[in-house]
């Protein structure tokens, strides 16, 4: 498995950041923000953010492609950085954490985030982050 690290400033260095809040409710919600590149700054990074919670289960992937398949509930936007869009998914789900408070956990591949998402589903008021390199 992937190294758990903690980033305070700079997520420069990642790729693609996979979110899971828990809301107040125990609803469980998911969004990604990802690197897309281009030239104009205020359009680097693209975030997703489904407004649906997940159904019900420890099968991340399986209840991610539920909300694909199932939810008119998605946003797209485009966001100048990571931590912007970051700050946006914990917002929208009204956590109560800011971005250099949470701790980024290097994956390899959607398979790890499916495994330590059933050893560690977010609990009430919490918010697991899975992050890919560059």
């Amino acid at each position: 498995m992937g190294e758990k690290i903690k980033l305070v400033k700079n997520l420069d260095d990642l790729q693609k950041l996979v979110l899971v809040c828990c809301d107040e409710e125990g609803k469980r919600y998911i969004g990604t923000i990802s690197y897309f590149g281009g030239d104009i700054q205020e359009r680097r990074y693209l975030s997703v953010l489904y407004k649906d919670p997940l159904p019900e289960g420890d099968d991340l992937m399986a209840c991610w492609n539920w909300l694909d398949d199932n939810s008119v509930n998605v946003y797209l936007d485009y966001t100048s950085s990571m931590e912007l869009g970051v700050a946006d998914f914990l917002s929208a789900h009204n956590c109560k954490l800011n971005s250099d408070e949470l701790a980024y956990q290097v994956v390899e591949d959607y398979g790890e985030i499916n495994s330590r998402y059933h050893d560690e589903m977010p609990k009430i008021n919490k918010v697991l982050v899975y992050a890919f390199l560059k």
